[in-house]
């Protein structure tokens, strides 16, 4: 099976204000595809951030199945892993 996991920060940085994305696909049980890059873009709240991260995500994970097609795999089914942990702080 082919998983996705996903993550954002929003303004991860400061200085700049722009979030910080991340993605990792599986396949059993080995990672086949990551990323860690800052967007492009100012996202204005943490909804913004995540749903850029998740468009991302899923232009990779629509090659990823292409070529797994393309190299004669079985179809694998697909799951994304969405993380949204928050840290209150005080």
């Amino acid at each position: 099976m082919l998983t996705g996991f996903i993550d954002a920060d929003w303004v991860s940085d400061p200085n700049e204000w722009k979030a910080t994305t991340g993605y990792a696909f599986t396949l059993g049980s080995g990672v086949i595809s990551w990323a860690s890059q800052q967007q492009p873009s100012v996202a204005l709240s943490e909804t913004e951030a995540e749903y850029k991260a998740v468009v991302g995500a899923t232009y990779e994970a629509v090659w990823l199945r292409q070529i797994l097609s393309d190299l004669s795999f079985l179809e694998y089914n697909l799951q994304f892993y969405i993380v949204t942990i928050k840290v209150l702080s005080r």
